[in-house]
């Protein structure tokens, strides 16, 4: 008994943390993620940067569908040639999520995107207001989870002197299971500015983390 006992304990383990990392669960979640720079390519004086990200995940069932509610507010150190360095907030990004029916494992949502020009400082924000939209697709497996967000965003107000925002992002979801809680999860987004034609795709990288996702 024992030993069929811990498979299954195993597992249950496995379905906890995949609950805990999917995005598209409908649990009022609270995450803080740090993301830190340490170089910018073909920039002088080799300035670092770093992110530090707000997110959160409200359900609700407005218009009788079941939808999430997601939201990132981030706190950046971003250098300002030459005069050093600016600290404060940076544009807020809201997603409105509609969570799709099941398709087998897989789970779909679609919505519009919003960015409020919220940031504190120019070299923070991009001073415009955007619109667009978001798809997710998540498939949870026995070891861990695959998975996917896109999304697109347009500018249609602002600051009229600043660049205008065609961006396009896509972030690939990858996590793998350990054992007591402790999971490796992928954290680049793949950004693509169609407004300039440039794009940045960071280097394939993991890292380590134990499942502590605050939900409620």
């Amino acid at each position: 008994m024992l030993t069929a006992a811990l498979p299954a304990l195993a597992q249950e383990g496995h379905e906890a943390v995949n609950e805990a990392n999917n995005p598209l669960t409908p649990k009022i979640t609270i995450n803080l993620q740090d993301y830190y720079i340490p170089s910018f390519m073909d920039a002088p004086g080799d300035p670092e940067a770093n992110q530090f990200l707000l997110r959160g995940l409200i359900p609700s069932d407005m218009f009788g569908l079941p939808q999430l509610l997601r939201f990132t507010l981030p706190i950046a150190t971003s250098p300002d040639i030459p005069s050093g360095y600016v600290t404060g907030l940076g544009d807020l990004t809201l997603i409105d999520l509609f969570v799709l029916p099941k398709a087998g494992s897989m789970t779909f949502a679609v919505g519009p995107v919003l960015v409020i020009p919220t940031a504190t400082d120019e070299q923070l924000g991009s001073g415009k207001w955007q619109a667009g939209a978001a798809g997710v697709v998540v498939a949870p497996q026995r070891w861990g989870m695959l998975g996917g967000l896109l999304t697109y965003q347009a500018s249609f107000a602002g600051v009229e002197d600043r660049e205008d925002v065609n961006l396009l992002t896509f972030q690939p979801i990858v996590n793998i299971n350990l054992s007591d809680g402790w999971y490796l999860r992928s954290s680049a987004t793949w950004n693509f500015n169609l407004e300039s034609g440039n794009s940045y795709i960071p280097s394939a990288r993991a890292s380590a983390r134990c499942s502590s996702s605050t939900r409620a």
